[in-house]
C-alpha cells in the first residue's frame, strides 16, 4: 500500500494549489486542509530525496558497472581465495597432479620458491595468490596452525598457507588441506619430490584405512579425525582475506572419499554455509573395480553430495582410461596419465581465477550459470584437444574443430552420451597457449 501511494504524493507537489481557498477545497475542509497539504509536501520531499539518491547510484553504476559486483577496474583489488580439500587416496593423488601443473604454470619450484624470471611478472599478475599463499622473507606464515591431532606431524612455525625455508626467501604454499584415514598415502607426500611444497600442518592422517566402506569412513575411523580436519580448514579460512569457496577432490567409490567426505561436507555446510562448495567426484567403473563395496559407497556418497555441494563435476575412471587409449594412443594407461587428464581439465576450469584477465570466473558463477535447480548440479565435463606427444608439434587444430570435439561423446570425462538428452546449460572455456 505504501508503494502505491508514493506516485500520488509525488504528483501532489507539482500540482498543489497555491491559494488557501484552493487548498481548503481540494482537501475537503477548512480545518485540516493546510495540515494535510503540509504533510503531503513533507513526505513528498523525503520521497524526492530518496529517488534522487537512488537515481544517482544508478547513474554511477551505469558509468562503472564494476561497483555493483566488486570487481573490475573500478573496484579495489580484493583477492578471492579458493581452498582445496583433498580427501582419500584418489583425491590426494589427483590433487598432487593438479598442484604439480599449477606450479609449472606459475613458475613455482617444488620447494615453494619462485623462479627468478617470473618474479617481476608476478608483481603485476597476483591472481595466482588465490590458490597460493605467500610468506614474506624472514617471517612466519600468515596464520597459526592447530597441532596435536591424529596423524599430526607436529606444530610447525609457519602459516596456514605458507612457510619460510631455511634460506629465508619468499615461498608459496598451496591453500590446501590433505586428509586421509590411511597414513601411508600422506607418508608418500611427506617423502615425495614435492615434500617441501605443502605445509606439514596441512596434512591430516588417521591411523587405519576405511577399507572402501562408507560406514567406516563416516561413523568410525573418519569420525576420529574430522575435528582435526575442520581445525586445519578453519585455519586456512582465517588466513584468507576474502575466501570465496572450496574445491573438494574425492572418489565416491572409496570409504574415505565417500564416508569421511560426506561427514566433512555436513560439518562444513553448518560452519561455512554461505561459501560455494564445488566438488570433483570420481565415480567407480566396472573395468577396474577394487572392491565389491564401490557401488554401495558411491550411491551413499552421491546422495550426500546431492544435498551438500553446490556444483559437482562428474569424472569416471572408465571414461578417463578410454580417452587415454583413443586420444593418446596408450594401450595400458597408468594412474599418472589418467590423473594428468584430470589435472589438465581442472587447470582449464580454474585458469580464469588464477590469471588476471577481463573475464574472471569465480566459483559462484559456475553455480549461477550451470545449475538450473539446486539438486540438478552434477555437471558433465569434456576436454579438447588431447594429442599424443609425437603429434603435438605437427597438429594445429582450429577453433571449430576443438569446439566440435568438446561435444563428442568420446571426449566426455564420464560415460554419458549427451545426444540422448537435452542441454539445459553449457559453458565453453577457451584457453590460449
Amino acid at each position: 500500500r505504501e508503494g502505491s501511494q508514493r506516485p500520488n504524493l509525488g504528483s501532489s507537489v507539482h500540482t498543489a494549489p497555491s491559494t488557501p481557498e484552493a487548498s481548503r477545497s481540494s482537501a475537503g475542509g477548512a480545518q485540516r486542509g493546510p495540515t494535510r497539504a503540509a504533510g503531503r509536501r513533507t513526505r513528498a520531499l523525503g520521497i524526492a530525496v530518496v529517488a534522487t539518491s537512488a537515481a544517482a547510484r544508478i547513474a554511477a553504476a551505469a558509468r562503472d558497472p564494476c561497483r555493483l559486483c566488486g570487481s573490475g577496474p573500478g573496484a579495489p583489488n580484493t583477492m578471492r581465495e579458493v581452498i582445496s580439500i583433498h580427501i582419500g587416496n584418489a583425491g590426494i593423488v589427483a590433487g598432487g597432479a593438479c598442484w604439480e601443473l599449477f606450479c609449472l604454470e606459475h613458475g613455482i619450484q617444488p620447494d615453494g620458491s619462485m623462479k627468478n624470471d617470473v618474479v617481476e611478472a608476478c608483481a603485476e599478475d597476483t591472481a595466482f595468490r588465490s590458490f597460493f599463499a605467500e610468506t614474506a622473507a624472514g617471517g612466519v606464515g600468515d596464520g597459526i596452525m592447530m597441532g596435536d591431532g591424529a596423524g599430526d606431524s607436529g606444530a610447525a612455525a609457519g602459516g596456514a598457507g605458507g612457510a619460510v625455508d631455511d634460506g629465508g626467501e619468499t615461498t608459496y604454499r598451496p591453500r590446501a588441506v590433505l586428509i586421509d584415514t590411511d597414513p601411508h598415502t600422506l607418508d608418500g607426500v611427506r617423502t615425495g619430490a614435492r615434500r617441501r611444497l605443502f605445509h606439514p600442518d596441512s596434512l591430516v592422517a588417521g591411523n587405519e584405512d576405511a577399507c572402501g566402506n562408507f560406514a567406516r569412513g563416516h561413523y568410525t575411523v573418519g569420525a576420529e579425525i574430522v575435528d582435526v580436519a575442520l581445525d586445519r580448514i578453519r585455519a586456512q579460512v582465517e588466513a584468507c582475506t576474502s575466501p570465496q569457496g572450496f574445491l573438494i577432490y574425492s572418489a565416491l567409490g572409496g570409504g574415505t572419499g565417500s564416508g569421511l567426505g560426506s561427514l566433512l561436507l555436513e560439518r562444513m555446510s553448518v560452519e561455512y554455509g554461505g561459501k560455494t562448495r564445488v566438488a570433483f567426484s570420481v565415480f567407480p567403473t566396472d573395468e577396474a573395480s577394487l572392491s565389491v563395496l564401490e557401488p554401495y559407497s558411491a550411491v551413499l556418497g552421491a546422495h550426500k553430495h546431492l544435498e551438500l555441494t553446490d556444483a559437482d563435476f562428474v569424472l569416471d575412471n572408465g571414461a578417463l582410461r578410454g580417452i587415454a587409449r583413443r586420444s593418446l594412443d596408450v594401450e595400458r594407461p597408468t594412474h599418472g596419465l589418467v590423473n594428468g587428464i584430470v589435472a589438465a581439465t581442472v587447470s582449464s576450469l580454474t585458469a580464469s581465477m588464477r590469471f588476471d584477465g577481463a573475464l574472471n570466473v569465480d566459483l559462484a558463477e559456475f553455480q549461477t550459470n550451470l545449475v538450473p535447480y539446486p539438486r540438478i548440479h552434477f555437471l558433465l565435463t569434456s576436454y579438447a584437444p588431447l594429442l599424443p606427444f609425437g603429434r603435438c608439434t605437427y597438429a594445429a587444430p582450429t577453433v571449430p574443430e576443438i569446439t566440435n570435439t568438446c561435444f563428442e561423446p568420446s571426449a566426455m570425462l564420464a560415460r554419458c552420451d549427451p545426444r540422448h538428452g537435452k542441454y539445459m546449460a553449457c559453458c565453453l572455456m577457451y584457453r590460449g597457449d
